[in-house]
């Protein structure tokens, strides 16, 4: 699974499904920053993730669960920063205030080709509760997901439209309907565009 096009997808189908931002739980941006994407959840419960994507290939992916006793340990931050790779050092500046809240931490390194537990390496987290629930919709599972959206925004959701929207079909007013027949493709389009989906007939 390609991580990108896949949190890309989310974001739009969540986009489609609920256009009003404020109740929105994952969101996407294809420039965040100067070579520099951005994918986050906040489900306004005080569980929240920043997964960051450098243009050199490294990731880190950082949150909080409330419910992890390592939520809990004021100077986690502090001995994260300490053993984060020189290439990511620039990270916490990059999420502001948000670096202060925290409970899992991971960081993938293009040289290896792997996923680094940050917290692990820092020292913490062998005695401690360490819930990552918050994380399970980035395995890729479609079905998964849908459940999830389902559940979250109250509908039902065509399984076939999904499918399409993961392959990129282009985005059309029909499919956007099928998903849900209050939204307008003409309302969301610019958001579209800022989710970096690419869609072939603008």
């Amino acid at each position: 699974m390609e991580l990108i096009p896949y949190l890309r997808t989310m974001s739009v189908i969540e986009l489609i499904l609920c256009p009003d931002p404020v109740f929105r739980i994952h969101k996407f941006q294809d420039e965040w920053r100067p070579g520099k994407k951005r994918a986050y959840m906040d489900n306004g419960g005080g569980d929240s993730w920043q997964l960051v994507f450098y243009h050199d290939s490294w990731s880190i992916l950082y949150g909080l669960n409330h419910e992890s006793d390592l939520a809990a340990i004021s100077n986690l931050p502090a001995h994260l920063k300490e053993v984060l790779p020189t290439e990511l050092s620039m990270f916490p500046d990059d999420i502001g205030d948000w670096w202060h809240y925290v409970s899992f931490c991971y960081w993938y390194d293009p040289r290896s080709g792997q996923w680094n537990d940050g917290v692990a390496t820092a020292g913490f987290g062998e005695h401690l509760s360490r819930d990552t629930s918050d994380l399970v919709l980035l395995n890729g599972d479609r079905l998964e997901f849908c459940n999830f959206v389902e559940e979250l925004y109250e509908c039902e959701i065509s399984r076939e439209s999904v499918d399409l929207v993961f392959e990129h079909v282009p985005l059309t007013q029909q499919l956007v309907s099928e998903l849900n027949a209050a939204t307008l493709l003409t309302s969301i389009e610019r958001e579209v565009r800022l989710i970096g989906y690419p869609n072939k007939s603008w």
